[in-house]
């Protein structure tokens, strides 16, 4: 990955942040619970209008 894209995956993933509220949601005790979270929140970035290529870029290897 260029420095480029990484700083446009990164930006996007903050922008992401920023324009969702601030509401702890729980995600459980186990890695399913965070696998599910992260799906969650991929699919409001979707709809907020960050691409699946960013997305993918932005959560590789998160686990």
């Amino acid at each position: 990955m260029s420095v480029r894209s990484y700083i446009a995956a990164t930006a996007a993933f903050g922008v992401v942040l920023l324009a969702t509220p601030a509401l702890a949601k729980t995600c459980g005790n186990t890695g399913a619970g965070f696998q599910n979270w992260v799906q969650g929140f991929a699919t409001r970035a979707r709809k907020q209008g960050i691409s699946q290529k960013t997305l993918n870029r932005a959560l590789s290897g998160v686990t």
